[in-house]
């Protein structure tokens, strides 16, 4: 955390530390140059979108996701990836799919 002139601070987290570096370094024409030059039309930000899907995936937290992507919010998290979550619904399901071979592995074993 910094602070302003006018008492009020902001996060500097690596990712706005790295947003920085990386327009001080090279200018827009410049990234794209690279990007063509390597073959891929993928874009850095791309790869942030999929490190953020990959990590809610493989079931991390929104808290979790925020903090790595450097977001000021969960909020703000969830505007953009909400959608990749799994949603209440299918919680539910598995939670009654489960409870319900639950209930018939019981029945067989006392049945």
């Amino acid at each position: 955390m910094t602070t302003t002139s006018a008492g009020s601070s902001r996060r500097t987290g690596s990712s706005h530390a790295l947003r920085g570096a990386r327009s001080a370094t090279k200018s827009a024409g410049e990234r794209g140059a690279v990007w063509r030059a390597t073959g891929t039309s993928y874009k850095t930000h791309d790869l942030r979108h999929y490190a953020a899907s990959a990590l809610i995936a493989g079931g991390a937290s929104v808290k979790q996701v925020q903090m790595i992507l450097g977001h000021a919010s969960a909020a703000v998290t969830l505007s953009v990836y909400a959608h990749l979550w799994p949603g209440d619904d299918d919680k539910a399901r598995g939670i009654l799919d489960a409870a319900l071979a639950d209930c018939v592995r019981t029945r067989e074993v006392v049945g």
